[in-house]
This record gives structure tokens, C-alpha cells and sequence, in this order.
């Protein structure tokens, strides 16, 4: 009986904890969708449906690309402009690129410190 009892305890303590807690509320809220998300040294944080195909999220993107690439000819490319003004702010002029991702926003980055920008105070 006390057994049992400790075994009931322990499974509730474990149940009401915090991280499970949050884990069981972002499951609830994704339903259907997922999630993966990694440190910055490759580690996995949250991993929730990862391995489960599914539709992207933009689905506009999709055929409105398809409509711009057969418009324009698979040869046109997007352009995303950054500029400095005299104050130091960093002004981007986006034009809807649908290929900008955040492996590209990561090499633009990487791109716009090798230019000597060293800190983002306004955006």
C-alpha cells in the first residue's frame, strides 16, 4: 500500500512539473504542426513532431512565387537592400524575397560584420 501510494505521488510530482507542464501546453497548442528547435552549439531544445512531414506555413508563397518565376523567367532574383544612414541606423529594403530564410538572414549577418558593423541599436 505505501508502495503504491509513493508510486502515485511520484507520478503525480512528475506530472505537475513545471517542464512537463510547458512540454504538455506547447503539444496542446501545436496540435497538428511541430516544432525543432537547437543551441547555438547544436543541441536539441524542443523537439515535437521533427521527423513528421508537413505543409509549409507561408502557403501564399508558393504559387505566388510560381506566378513571379514564370512571369519574370527563372533568371530573376529578389533583391533585399541594407543601408546605413548617417545616424548608424541599419535600413533594409525587403521586396518580398520568398527565398530569404534564416540561413540566409544568418549569412547576411555574418556579411554585414565583415563590413564592420558591430552592433544593431535601431532596425
Amino acid at each position: 500500500m505505501i508502495r503504491s501510494l509513493l508510486f502515485l505521488l511520484s507520478l503525480i510530482s512528475y506530472l505537475l512539473s513545471p517542464s512537463v507542464l510547458a512540454q504538455t501546453r506547447l503539444e496542446s497548442l501545436l496540435g497538428d504542426g511541430g516544432v525543432m528547435l537547437n543551441s547555438p552549439l547544436g543541441e536539441s531544445l524542443v523537439s515535437i513532431n521533427a521527423d513528421q512531414e508537413l505543409l509549409p506555413a507561408s502557403l501564399v508563397k508558393i504559387p505566388l512565387t510560381q506566378v513571379v518565376l514564370t512571369a519574370l523567367g527563372e533568371d530573376f532574383r529578389f533583391e533585399t537592400r541594407f543601408f546605413r544612414n548617417d545616424a548608424g541606423d541599419l535600413l533594409i529594403r525587403g521586396l518580398g524575397d520568398p527565398f530569404l530564410v534564416s540561413e540566409e538572414i544568418a549569412q547576411i549577418a555574418d556579411t554585414l560584420a565583415a563590413h564592420g558593423l558591430q552592433r544593431v541599436r535601431r532596425l
